[in-house]
Parts: C-alpha cells; sequence; structure tokens
C-alpha cells in the first residue's frame, strides 16, 4: 500500500479544524459519519469523494460537526516528500506490531489488548522500545494502556459507582471542574453545536469528578482538564478507560522511570514540586548542551515556557499531532521523557532562533502551538531518542521524590 493510500481522506472536513491547527499538521480526525483512511482500505462502494494529499489540504464541501473522540496518525504528520520516503518505515512498523500481536505465545483467540499485554510482560523492553518508536495508530490507544498496567489496578463497576448523581453533586471538586470543562480545547468546543458540547463536557465531567473521588489525597487540579481532555480524543470517549489510564498515570509504581522521576501526583501537589525539579533539571541539561542558545534565552524565564510545556506535558504548547508522537515517547520511557524532549525541540529549532532578540525569541516559542518553526516531529523524536540523560548530571532530587525505577525498563537513556 502506498503512503498515498494513507493519506486520502473521505468524506468532509469542516473550517474549524483547520483553525484548530489539525490541517497544517495533518491530524486528522473522526467526523460523524464519515471514515479517515488511517493505513487500511476503505468500504467500497462509498460515494463520498476523495481528495489527495499532494495539494496538502483538505477541502470541506459540508459543514459537518467534529465529533470529539478522534484518531490521531503520526503519519499524517509529514510533509509532501518525507510522506512518500516513509511509506517503508511506516509499513515495516505495522509488520512489527502486527507480529507482536500474533507471537508465537500469544493466543489469537484472545483481545488485541490481552495479547499485546502478554507479549509486554515476556518482552516489555522490546515493547516499549517499539512504544517510543511510535506504533501504528489502530494499536496506539491499547499500546498507552499497557505500558501503564491499568489491568493491574482495574475494578470491575468502580467508575459506575463514581459518577452517579449523588456521588457527583457531593464532589469537593465539582464546581471547580465545571468552570474548566469549556476552557479545555476551547477553540474546538466554541464551533460546535450545543448538543455535542453537552456531551462533550458531560464525558469529560464525569471522568474528572471520578478521579478526584478516586484520588482524594490529589484531588482535582487546573490542568488535568487538558490532559483527560486529550486522553478521550485519543481513546475515542472511552470514559472509563480514561479514567483508568490517567489513574495509572497518577500513581508512582506505574509510571516510574530510569531516573526515579515518577508519576504525576506530584505535578499537582500545592508547591508543583516534581514541575519545578524537571523545569531545572532541563535548565541544566540546557546550559551544558547548548549554551549559547541558552544565553539567547536568557531574559525569557523558564516558568514562561518550560513549566508550561512540562505541566501539561506540551498540550498546552504544541499541535495535537505533535503531542501524541511526544506521548508515544514518554509512556514509552517515563515522566523524565520530558527532557528528552525538550532538548530535541531546542537541538532542532536552534537555526530558528539565530539573530533575533528577546520579543523575537519569546514570539518564536509561542508559535510553537501553531506549529511554526518546528522540525518535522520524527525528527524531533529521533533527536530524543538519541539524546542522553545523565542523572549524574542533575540536581538532587527533593528528599521526598521516590527514588524507584520503572519495573521492566532500566534504561538510562533513550538511545536505540
Amino acid at each position: 500500500m502506498c503512503i498515498r493510500d494513507r493519506y486520502e481522506v473521505v468524506g468532509e472536513l469542516p473550517k474549524l479544524v483547520e483553525q484548530f491547527n489539525f490541517i497544517d499538521l495533518k491530524c486528522v480526525g473522526i467526523f460523524n459519519g464519515i471514515k479517515t483512511r488511517m493505513g487500511c482500505a476503505c468500504s467500497k462502494g462509498n460515494k463520498t469523494s476523495v481528495k489527495s494529499p499532494v495539494s496538502r489540504r483538505i477541502h470541506a464541501e459540508n459543514n459537518k460537526p467534529l465529533r470529539f473522540g478522534a484518531a490521531f496518525s503520526e503519519d499524517m504528520l509529514y510533509d509532501e516528500d518525507e510522506a512518500f520516503l516513509s511509506s517503508r518505515a511506516f509499513n515495516r512498523k505495522v509488520k512489527v506490531w502486527n507480529s507482536m500481536c500474533s507471537s508465537p505465545n500469544s493466543n489469537q483467540t484472545l483481545s488485541m489488548e490481552e495479547r499485546l499485554s502478554r507479549y509486554y510482560a515476556e518482552n516489555s523492553t522490546e515493547f516499549l522500545k517499539q512504544l517510543r518508536k511510535g506504533p501504528p495508530p489502530k494499536y496506539r490507544w491499547t499500546a498507552w494502556k499497557t505500558a501503564l498496567c491499568i489491568d493491574k489496578i482495574f475494578k470491575k463497576n468502580l467508575y459506575s459507582t463514581l459518577i452517579t448523581p449523588e456521588k457527583k453533586s457531593a464532589a469537593k471538586w465539582l464546581v471547580a471542574i465545571q468552570k474548566d470543562i469549556f476552557r479545555t480545547f476551547s477553540e474546538l468546543f466554541k464551533h460546535q453545536p450545543n448538543e455535542l458540547q453537552k456531551s462533550v463536557a458531560a464525558s469529560l465531567e464525569n471522568v474528572l469528578v471520578a478521579i478526584s473521588l478516586h484520588c482524594p489525597d490529589i484531588g482535582y487540579c487546573q490542568g488535568m482538564n487538558y490532559l483527560c481532555g486529550f486522553l478521550l480524543l485519543v481513546s475515542d470517549m472511552r470514559e472509563e478507560e480514561v479514567f483508568w489510564t490517567f489513574t495509572a498515570m497518577l500513581r508512582d509504581n506505574l509510571m516510574q522511570d530510569s531516573l526515579g522521576i515518577c508519576g504525576l501526583d506530584s505535578f499537582y501537589s500545592n508547591d508543583f514540586r516534581r514541575v519545578n525539579y524537571l523545569q531545572g533539571c532541563f535548565e541544566t541539561l540546557f546550559n551544558s548542551a547548548m549554551p549559547k542558545l541558552r544565553m539567547q534565552l536568557a531574559e525569557v524565564p523558564a516558568v514562561l515556557w518550560v513549566h508550561k510545556w512540562f505541566f501539561s506535558l506540551f498540550l498546552s504548547s504544541f499541535p495535537l499531532g505533535y503531542c501524541i508522537r511526544f506521548w508515544d515517547l514518554i509512556l514509552g520511557h517515563g515522566i523524565s521523557g520530558v527532557l528528552n524532549l525538550g532538548l530535541a525541540i531546542m537541538k532542532t529549532t536552534t537555526a530558528k532562533f539565530r539573530k533575533k532578540d528577546f520579543p523575537q525569541c519569546y514570539e518564536l516559542l509561542n508559535s510553537f502551538k501553531k506549529g511554526e518553526g518546528l522540525a518535522p516531529i520524527e525528527d524531533i523524536i529521533k533527536t530524543a531518542l538519541e539524546t542522553h540523560v545523565d542523572s549524574k548530571s542533575l540536581p538532587p532530587k527533593p528528599s521526598n521524590e521516590n527514588n524507584g525505577r520503572r519495573e521492566k525498563s532500566s534504561e538510562k537513556h533513550l538511545e536505540e
């Protein structure tokens, strides 16, 4: 199958998606009544028009509303020449994941999730390596859940008991959650019909309330809405799965990495100690790896960009198409993968900062949200995988930081 087939999109795409930077980065969603080709053949007899990717533009004939549940594909992020050149690599990736699901020890009567979980239990290092490289779209959500071992914490019917009207109305954080709901991807919400907005808001509210009740020591903090909203997008609105996935991301024992920076729970502490620690680590590494660029950006406080990157796991500052690949790497390595990604972003954009003064540098950093000035996503990922982060060069962790290691992956860096 040629890459052109994977890029063809069947159906219409409303202009609002272009405004939300989905088009520029080829991050294509599934629409009501519309199917998107993600590396698979479309049904025969479909009467909708087919647009070629050569134009690098997807046109809209009818203004159909976007479903909030969307499927993303990293192979939609390349520009034309790179896309055609990468087609063999993408096909190899599909073959690798197909073989992981059909390994000799895998029972084909089991679901894809059960087969991948079995493969992960037996070949965790290889599984995480392939996850960092990026799974094909049809495997992504299952791969994320597998890497987080949500089957170990899953409790049947617990989610439904947490979102009953009685428990929701009594939830301590309900008012704060409701205020933040429509801040989540607000550019998308404001263009949607009222019925769709209510449906999406209800799902996000359910997930956030359930998390605040299930993890009372953490509760709810502004910022969770973006992460859970993103998980809803990737999962195609699977509320209960998003609840358990985010719960796993919060807990240290399920999100440990080789540098001992574990889980997201301390992201939401009053002093933001884990985010601040990661910011300090990045500044140390940045100053060592790129001293000239660091000096050029000295007038731009790190809290205005590094803190934002890490606190939202890049969602607040980068296009969603880039973020989905960033999350592949983070979930395949652990939270400290944000350091590799931050350094890779700056390494691949160094030339863009040359001869720019403070306001221009700050403007360039802000333009990353629109995808402007960024290197191709796979260049950033490749650079991140090759970046060595030596724990000995990092500042000491706060005394209350967990010193654990990722249970099944002890790599000290991402170099393949």
